[in-house]
């Protein structure tokens, strides 16, 4: 399963370790003299199957097998006692994403309510590839559909939320008949199965262990690479499909950091934050340009949003600079 690569596991509680030396029966664990972090042997049957390293402030256990005897450290992976304590890093965080997406699926229309149940939406949906990796190829595609619709409906929802406050900001409070807020509320909350929650939890513990082999750290390294591609990208301010893939980029990396507990750099804060104002304005733009005969208060508007929308891409430039770097 995990081609002899190490394992990584969270602690689900700070916990003594020397009080797991006999509380994994059959295996037993022999720690070295005392060091940060801590290292030990797995034992099984008193014979060494593997090496140990555990991390006390990150709570994280890293399980390294021996030679020909990864099938015997598995085992481990079973033992009620451990399975109660430790957990993968993946499998934690998908589980507070459900957690969060659950809690907020009843009140869509409060807009933080339904922000959090976006975004923990988003979160899963980048996770689709590793939480299906053992099901069918049609369960996989199922599972994507469904996560990609409800993205794509409360995505509008959040949309149409964003372009009320802001025609009310620009003094143009009669556009916001165009706007089709409650059509996509409601298609938001009939495509979402009220099963949902459950078969996801469900499909998390049939995979509790299945990702112990990948390191959080490790993802967020491929995150960072991708946005560093993403940004090469980006050409001129007119480039807008390629900055909206800088922008899923960035939430990307901040969710996988997010996972990892990695300490996140500010400028990446600073850059989803102007890519989402500039998200907003681009969204604006297009809702008023396709009038046929817009009013001169559209028409300045326009003009006002336009010298934004560029003080936001100079922002942008400046922000993403050290990223245009990593490949120059």
């Amino acid at each position: 399963m995990n081609n002899n690569g190490p394992y990584y596991l969270l602690f689900e509680t700070q916990s003594a370790p020397e009080t797991w030396e006999q509380q994994f029966s059959p295996y037993r664990i022999l720690w070295k003299e005392a060091s940060i972090p801590l290292e030990g042997t797995l034992l099984l049957d008193e014979q060494p199957v593997g090496g140990l390293r555990y991390f006390p402030e990150e709570l994280r256990l890293e399980l390294f097998p021996l030679p020909g005897t990864q099938e015997q450290l598995e085992g481990l992976l079973a033992v009620p006692a451990f399975r109660e304590m430790c957990n993968s890093p993946i499998i934690g965080w998908c589980e507070k994403q459900v957690a969060i997406f659950s809690k907020h699926a009843s009140d869509l229309d409060d807009m933080k309510s339904l922000h959090a149940f976006r975004t923990a939406m988003c979160n899963l949906r980048q996770m689709v590839p590793l939480i299906g990796a053992g099901l069918s190829k049609e369960r996989r595609k199922e599972i994507k559909r469904l996560l990609k619709r409800q993205v794509k409906y409360a995505g509008k929802v959040r949309d149409d939320h964003v372009l009320s406050q802001l025609l009310e900001e620009k003094g143009l409070e009669d556009e916001k008949k165009h706007l089709k807020t409650e059509k996509h509320l409601s298609a938001l909350k009939e495509a979402l199965p009220s099963s949902f929650a459950s078969d996801i939890r469900q499909l998390l513990e049939e995979n509790r262990f299945a990702f112990s082999g990948y390191h959080p750290k490790v993802m967020v390294a491929k995150a960072h690479r991708r946005l560093v591609r993403a940004v090469h990208k980006v050409h001129s301010a007119r480039d807008v499909q390629a900055m909206h893939k800088v922008r899923r980029r960035v939430r990307s990396l901040l969710a996988v950091s997010e996972m990892a507990s990695a300490k996140q750099d500010k400028r990446l804060y600073e850059l989803e934050k102007i890519l989402g104002k500039w998200h907003d304005l681009i969204l604006l733009q297009d809702m008023l340009v396709k009038q046929k005969t817009p009013p001169i208060e559209t028409l300045r508007v326009l003009v006002d949003v336009e010298k934004e929308v560029q003080h936001l891409v100079g922002e942008y430039r400046h922000l993403s600079s050290e990223y245009w770097e990593e490949m120059t």
